[in-house]
């Protein structure tokens, strides 16, 4: 599988930048990490099909991923 193209929400973008910086570096470094395996992620169910979380230590990276194209929800 070659890498996904990653795109962030403004929302997500705002909620990083308020962590600590070693919190920062380690979900950055998830992110990074699912460019190349974007199913690492638990699936959400319910309404929330097609979305998937990934815990990096309390925090969670949620995210969307198309096929070629991942969106940082949250982080």
């Amino acid at each position: 599988m070659s890498s996904a193209t990653i795109r962030w929400q403004r929302k997500a973008v705002q909620e990083l930048a308020v962590l600590p910086r070693e919190t920062q570096r380690r979900v950055l470094g998830e992110v990074d990490r699912l460019r190349h395996d974007p199913l690492k992620g638990e699936q959400l169910a319910a309404e929330w099909q097609g979305i998937r979380r990934l815990r990096v230590g309390p925090h969670r990276i949620v995210y969307a991923f198309n096929g070629s194209q991942l969106l940082i929800l949250m982080a």
